[in-house]
């Protein structure tokens, strides 16, 4: 019978440990620092993806013109 209790009390505390850490994560998540490296380095991902974008529209729509 203790086993039960105290298994449920376990429970109980799990789920407020994980509650407080979702809590505080969200918390330092509106407090993030800027990052120069990581800024340069989205940027840089950013602009490969629109010349990516841009050669595969470029190509597309070379084929849909046909010969």
């Amino acid at each position: 019978m203790a086993t039960g209790a105290l298994g449920n009390v376990g429970m109980v505390a799990m789920s407020l440990v994980g509650l407080a850490t979702m809590i505080s994560a969200r918390r330092a998540k509106g407090q993030a620092k800027a990052d120069p490296v990581e800024d340069r380095q989205r940027d840089g991902q950013a602009e490969m993806e629109r010349r990516m974008a841009s050669y595969l529209a470029g190509r597309d729509e070379g084929r849909s013109k046909g010969p």
